[in-house]
């Protein structure tokens, strides 16, 4: 009798694990998608999640658009500086020089980018018991780029350069009027390609440009000066330009990061395939030895076959050691 209930004990053992391993694996696939359409449709739709903006958000979203796609540079000097300037003049003394640049970049951080520059100085100085203007010149540019290739860009490029105020013979006690506000200025407007690394550091070479040398001044005019036709107040020529653009931190503080010392290069080039090419080459060396207080070396080279100065050469030199008091706002957005 004991050997019939344990046999009975076996047997429902075995049915209850046969059971168990049925209810696990028996439930076909069919019957799974059945029960989970049924769910779905139970569980009703899903309603996405929409973030409806605005007028606050809208208007945060363009002052951001607008900070990344704008760059601004201003620098502006007044010093006292050591002056020597030779060829037409020879001269060497001391003056106070102001200069203002302005630089503005627009980007639509894309393909397109507009690059505008002012650049000024004026500077006076006494010599031989007379205050003479040692320097006055103003220069602007704007540089149109599209995007080709990498750092390969199609260029735009216009320059003007001019000068404050009327300048005069100082060998002549006569002061016999040389040049004034646009007598002359300089016009040129070219297409050809830029090299850009960044906003700091570019080339730009155009093949197809047009040069105008203005001369407003009748009296200047009816001379023939600066180059143009006699009794004319233009003289306009086609050719080619270049434009070297190149400014690098030497150094840099070791803890704060800020910019110590650094250089700046300015190079402008034009000819009329026919002509020798002249040359504008404009270096500067700043060192910021305080906030607003900086050391500055300007250093000009110019060459121009269509003036000829005294000395029977066509090469001009000019360097100035500058001790600055300096205002500067320099901010990749604004």
């Amino acid at each position: 009798m004991q050997k019939f209930y344990l046999l009975l004990a076996g047997v429902f053992a075995l049915t209850a694990t046969i059971n168990e391993a049925f209810g696990q694996y028996s439930i076909p696939n069919k019957t799974e998608s059945k029960q989970l359409s049924l769910l779905r449709q139970l569980s009703g739709p899903q309603i996405p999640q929409v973030n409806i903006p605005n007028k606050a958000s809208l208007r945060y979203e363009r002052e951001q658009r607008r900070k990344a796609r704008n760059i601004l540079h201003i620098k502006a000097n007044l010093g006292v500086n050591q002056y020597s300037f030779k060829n037409r003049t020879e001269s060497n003394y001391f003056n106070g020089r102001a200069t203002f640049y302005l630089k503005h970049v627009y980007n639509d951080l894309k393909k397109f980018d507009i690059t505008t520059e002012w650049d000024s100085a004026y500077g006076l100085g006494e010599n031989n018991d007379k205050i003479q203007k040692t320097e006055d010149r103003f220069r602007l540019t704007s540089l149109v780029n599209y995007q080709l290739h990498n750092r390969w860009k199609y260029a735009f490029n216009m320059t003007l350069n001019s000068q404050f105020a009327n300048s005069f013979n100082s060998t002549n006690p006569d002061k016999v009027l040389t040049a004034q506000f646009f007598a002359p200025a300089t016009l040129n407007l070219g297409v050809g390609i830029t090299y850009k690394i960044n906003d700091q550091k570019n080339f730009t070479f155009t093949p197809v440009s047009g040069n105008m040398t203005i001369v407003r001044n009748k009296f200047l005019s009816s001379q023939g000066s600066h180059g143009v036709i006699p009794n004319r107040l233009g003289k306009g020529s086609f050719g080619a330009s270049a434009t070297l653009n190149w400014q690098q931190p030497l150094l840099k503080h070791p803890k704060t990061g800020g910019t110590l010392i650094d250089g700046r290069i300015y190079a402008y080039s034009y000819t009329n395939y026919e002509q020798i090419p002249n040359l504008d080459l404009q270096a500067w060396l700043n060192l910021y030895a305080l906030k607003f207080l900086t050391i500055n070396v300007y250093a000009q080279l110019t060459f121009n076959d269509q003036i000829r100065p005294p000395r029977d050469s066509f090469w001009q030199f000019r360097q100035t050691l500058t001790i600055n008091l300096t205002y500067e706002f320099k901010n990749k957005q604004f």
